[in-house]
């Protein structure tokens, strides 16, 4: 399309010199169009370009790896970073988990009792975990014990195992404690295995201790 030509008389257009005049006039007003369009975009983070994107990562002195993450996740983690304002709430913790890595792909557990928090994510890439992870770092109150992880896959189980204490009469202790154990989470089917055993204590009837067969 020749729209210079198209402002100039007809009895231009047969004229060689002219076509060529104005079809390089064309191009360079094609490109300042682009540019113009370019610039109004780029005030908007959601239609900027990779550079200014970059300028303004350099605010938040943000370094990007050009080499893993994606434009689209650096978008996302500029609008978590300028959309960050105290006091913060659980209903704002929640809002931006939903911006950065989107509605039903984490699982949210908290014990206000205990203040223990936490987070469990569903990502495309390390990147998302690891923005997820520092945004929480940033937001959750201290006094809550954080605790964050990647789940696998949308389906997933996920097993936990508290350490816990009952009496039993032993002559010093007075007291049967178990160990802590790490939970799961992944989308494989998992088989969990507990063998029997029996170990002798002080009991007045039987005089031993029996754990069952448990799966």
């Amino acid at each position: 399309m020749n729209r210079v030509m198209d402002e100039l008389p007809a009895y231009y257009r047969d004229i060689k010199e002219f076509q060529e005049l104005t079809r390089v006039q064309s191009k360079q007003l094609d490109s300042l169009d682009g540019a113009i369009q370019q610039f109004e975009d780029d005030q908007f983070i959601l239609t900027s370009s990779e550079p200014a994107i970059y300028r303004r990562e350099k605010e938040f002195n943000i370094l990007p790896d050009r080499t893993t993450e994606t434009l689209d996740f650096r978008k996302r983690r500029l609008l978590g970073r300028m959309m960050q304002k105290a006091p913060f709430t659980f209903r704002y913790m929640v809002q931006q988990l939903d911006e950065l890595v989107g509605k039903n792909q984490y699982i949210i557990s908290i014990d206000v009792t205990n203040y223990w928090l936490e987070v469990l994510v569903t990502v495309e890439s390390q990147s998302y975990y690891k923005e997820a992870a520092e945004l929480l770092e940033r937001t959750v109150p201290l006094n809550l014990i954080l605790e964050t992880g990647i789940l696998v896959d949308q389906t997933k189980v996920v097993l936990r195992a508290k350490e816990y204490t009952f009496p039993v009469p032993y002559p010093i202790t007075g007291t049967f404690h178990t160990a802590a154990v790490n939970g799961v989470a992944s989308k494989a089917t998992l088989a969990t295995k507990a063998s029997e055993y029996t170990f002798q204590v002080p009991y007045p009837t039987t005089g031993a201790f029996y754990c069952t067969n448990e799966r």
